[in-house]
């Protein structure tokens, strides 16, 4: 490890120990009587505190951080926080059957988190196990619970089956409830376009657009329609744009040469 990187993770462990020892003195100034009623809440903030700061260091090294997060789960067993962290950094490794463990803790501590059922859906469709995934959207949502990860499954599944109509209301809907996400702004412009509904699936990519600027293929898309609009100059920056964030996008790329001066 270098010097500076030693240095950094000095000042982390301090920082952590400062705001740990602050609990600690909080907890031994309060009366005895108000710290027994709430010991619970003093050990959750402690554990909680822990968390971010685990979160903080080992950003860059899940292994590091799934392995304090095992050892804070089983000091307390019914941290939510902690479990689906502890979930996200198995992920983040391969470890799904793992990830899945930790989401099914969470679900276990009541009715209060069957959202979580659409996190494990999303692993099982990436698994291209589409029935399991498809079954915990449905759940998720018959359950009333407003969930977007689940909306977008759904929407998802309906896309594979080739129900465009039904994938895009499921997209509509997720996105009224999380507008910022920049990947069902793309599926749902790409069955727009399908559609020939252009002008909207142009509306739809350049709101995309402006929760992430770092997606080659919205970019590209947008290059697309403006293209056919007769806007060059609109759509070589957005191929140039696609091509800046990858290199290897050769349709980009052609598109970009082949654009009438």
């Amino acid at each position: 490890m270098e010097t500076e990187e030693i240095g950094v993770a000095m000042v982390k462990n301090r920082l952590f120990i400062g705001v740990l020892a602050a609990v600690i003195l909080l907890a031994c100034i309060t009366p005895l009587g108000a710290r027994l009623e709430s010991l619970e809440q003093y050990l959750e903030t402690v554990i909680n505190t822990y968390t971010l700061w685990l979160i903080h260091l080992g950003i860059d090294n899940l292994e590091l951080v799934s392995t304090q997060l095992e050892q804070a789960v089983t000091s307390y067993p019914e941290g939510v926080k902690q479990n689906l962290l502890l979930g996200v950094t198995y992920l983040g490794q391969g470890k799904t059957q793992e990830a899945i463990a930790a989401y099914e803790k969470v679900l276990a501590m009541g009715p209060e988190y069957q959202w979580v059922k659409a996190l494990i859906g999303e692993i099982y469709l990436k698994q291209g196990q589409y029935d399991l995934a498809e079954a915990l959207f449905r759940e998720v949502v018959d359950a009333d619970i407003e969930s977007a990860l689940a909306l977008k499954g759904l929407g998802l599944c309906a896309e594979r089956r080739g129900e465009d109509v039904l994938a895009m209301e499921y997209y509509e809907r997720s996105l009224e409830i999380a507008p910022n996400a920049p990947e069902v702004y793309l599926h749902l412009a790409l069955l727009k376009i399908k559609a020939g509904e252009k002008e909207e699936a142009l509306t739809i990519l350049e709101t995309g657009r402006l929760f992430n600027l770092d997606d080659p293929e919205i970019h590209y898309y947008l290059g697309t329609l403006y293209e056919e609009k007769g806007d060059y100059e609109a759509a070589a920056h957005e191929y140039y744009r696609a091509l800046q964030l990858d290199g290897q996008y050769e349709k980009a790329a052609e598109r970009l040469e082949n654009l009438p001066q």
